[in-house]
Order: C-alpha cells, then structure tokens, then sequence
C-alpha cells in the first residue's frame, strides 16, 4: 500500500498594513443580500433573483500581551477611522476598506486578557 502524504494547513493572517501580531482568531464574512423574484405567472414558484445591497463583516479576537493593545482599537470604533484589512490564505488576500463597528474586551479570571473587534466595510476586488 502507497503511503499518502498528507496536506499542510497553513495558518492564515490578518493585517493592517502589516500582520497583525496579537491576533488569535478571526472571520470574515460577505453577503449579497441576494433575493428571490416571484411573478403572477411562475404561481409561487421563484422566477429569479435580483442582487441586494453587498455587505462585508469581519471579525477577530485580540490577545494582549504585557506591552499592552498593538493599536487602538477604541479609538477606531469611536472616530470611525477608515481602516484596511487584508484577511490572508494561503494564495488569497481579502482586502476590505471598513471600519471597526464594535470593541468588546474580556478579563478572565485565570487567563489573558482579549479583545474582539468587530468590523464592517467593502470587500475591494
């Protein structure tokens, strides 16, 4: 029997700029609001679709180490800064020009602390 060899999974990144150092995890999400299109003659059956308004939201969860948050992301959420952010595979980058919409930071007790920050934008192609 032939030995497969098994895939890599390599690790994506985010990046402003740069890579992102902080970064835990993160998401990304695009939708196109799309709709279904029914007419009299087609009886409630769908007759097409009809594109919507395109949204993009992103997400990711910041760890903070002891030289404190690598940018700050209250500040972003409040003056409503436009930001771009590359959310990087492997031979895919995504880039989308947002804003951050929401910052939300964690004190566990027993572990580190950690920031979500949530976005919102356009994806550029």
């Amino acid at each position: 029997m032939a030995t497969q060899e098994l895939l890599r999974y390599p690790r994506g990144q985010i990046a402003m700029g740069g890579d992102l150092h902080q970064v835990r995890e993160g998401e990304l999400s695009l939708n196109n609001n799309a709709s279904l299109i029914f007419t009299l003659r087609k009886q409630g059956k769908p007759a097409g679709v009809v594109k919507g308004n395109e949204d993009v939201t992103g997400s990711f969860v910041a760890m903070i180490d002891e030289d404190d948050r690598e940018k700050d992301w209250f500040s972003y959420a409040k003056t409503l800064k436009g930001l771009n952010f590359q959310y990087k595979s492997p031979k895919v980058t995504d880039v989308v020009e947002g804003v951050v919409q929401q910052v939300t930071i964690r004190f566990p007790d027993g572990g580190a602390i950690e920031m979500t920050i949530n976005l919102i934008g356009i994806h550029i192609d």
